[in-house]
């Protein structure tokens, strides 16, 4: 369960209390992005990108497990970008794992067992990303 995200119709058919933020800033020098958790949840995923990779992006404050995040971009070379950051909260609640299942007391998911992937696994999966899904810098 840990780094997973859900889409928010995955979020309501599995009962999961979500709130998530995503959002894409140009930068050209630094920029700070600043994600605060309602009450009662606590964040679940962060995700930060240099899209066209001329910066580098670090949590400087929180991130997963806290209430809060702060999230930096700074150029490496002065050239415009796009600053991306998708972050998730979820309700606080306890978590049974046992083997290849993990429940709490709203939610059961069952996992296939972990198996290194072939070459023609990930080939397959990566047919399906496009690039275009990324703003232009």
């Amino acid at each position: 369960m840990q780094g997973d995200t859900f889409t928010d119709e995955e979020a309501t058919s599995r009962l999961i209390q979500l709130d998530s933020h995503k959002s894409y800033f140009p930068v050209s020098t630094r920029a700070e992005i600043y994600y605060a958790a309602q009450p009662g949840k606590l964040i679940s995923c962060v995700i930060a990108a240099s899209v066209h990779q001329n910066g580098h992006v670090s949590v400087v404050e929180g991130g997963y497990g806290t209430k809060k995040v702060r999230i930096r971009y700074m150029t490496e070379n002065g050239r415009p970008d796009v600053f991306f950051v998708l972050v998730q909260a979820a309700k606080r609640e306890s978590v049974h794992v046992e083997e290849d299942v993990a429940w709490s007391t709203r939610l059961g998911i069952a996992y296939e067992p972990m198996k290194n992937w072939t070459l023609a696994e990930i080939q397959d999966a990566l047919r399906n990303v496009s690039s275009s899904q990324f703003p232009p810098s």
